[in-house]
């Protein structure tokens, strides 16, 4: 069977596979046109055989194409990922445009990706802000060994990573802006069950889904600046469970739903707006 017509033979339960193999191909320099092209593309018996191995085998086990890669996009930029580290999804560039948008705040400030995984966060701020200072703090260190890659590859001298259960290594009044998207998945969300490629502890936070959201709260409020502010990402039903645990450790916290592409998340409490 050629490869135009295995594909086809798991259309039905696997919609994107056509264009997620012709991303493959692409991608491994096999096939310079997608494979439903009219042109006539030779593919050798080895190339036959490696996308046999390494791309059917893994996705007909629902393994998402950017770990097969080992690649992923992030606005515009491309990271190293394997399964230490989240995919990283669209929505979570709103909060790469915050910081963009508050240019005056972010070229020297010093900026904290908390839970950094790839470092796809810290590592796009700190080459749209060359003159500020990045950290990226996780608790794992395989993540963390993912992240230097990219921190290497990408050469981004103003970024430094380090091991840290959350924000426990800064001294106070130290940050400007505390950068999260962290584990905010409830351990009996039934969305797990489509995410079992990607690490479960960058995933899930633990009964409520917010577990991780108090932490990073709580700590915060200590170390940012007077001036200083805290960019989260959370789940669509959190907001006024985080607007909440924001006005109780009065800070300056913009949130972003992650099933809002496109709109900030805004809550109004007791006349505070929070957005």
């Amino acid at each position: 069977m050629c490869i135009r017509d295995r594909c086809q033979a798991y259309k039905k339960d696997f919609p994107e596979i056509q264009k997620d193999l012709n991303i493959f191909l692409n991608f491994k320099g096999i096939l310079k046109y997608p494979i439903e092209s009219p042109i006539d593309q030779k593919i050798d018996n080895r190339s036959k055989s490696f996308i046999e191995n390494v791309f059917f085998r893994n996705y007909l086990k629902e393994m998402p194409v950017d770990y097969i890669l080992g690649k992923t996009n992030f606005y515009g930029i491309e990271f190293n990922v394997n399964y230490d580290v989240l995919i990283p999804r669209p929505e979570t560039e709103l909060i790469i445009d915050y910081i963009i948008e508050r240019e005056s705040i972010g070229s020297k400030s010093i900026i904290v990706d908390a839970g950094t995984g790839s470092g796809c966060l810290g590592v796009t701020v700190a080459k749209k802000f060359p003159s500020s200072k990045v950290f990226g703090i996780d608790k794992s260190f395989s993540a963390l060994k993912i992240a230097q890659q990219n921190q290497s590859e990408l050469d981004c001298k103003n970024v430094y990573l380090i091991q840290s259960d959350w924000l426990k290594c800064f001294q106070g009044n130290s940050i400007d802006i505390i950068l999260a998207n962290p584990p905010y998945l409830r351990s009996s969300d039934p969305h797990l069950n489509s995410l079992q490629w990607e690490p479960k502890n960058a995933l899930v936070s633990g009964d409520t889904g917010i577990e991780c959201f108090e932490e990073i709260f709580s700590q915060s409020k200590s170390l940012l600046k007077k001036e200083g502010f805290l960019v989260v990402e959370h789940g669509y039903d959190q907001l006024r469970d985080l607007a909440l645990i924001s006005l109780a450790n009065n800070i300056n916290c913009l949130l972003y739903t992650s099933d809002a592409a496109d709109e900030r998340s805004s809550v109004d409490l007791g006349g505070r707006r929070i957005i």
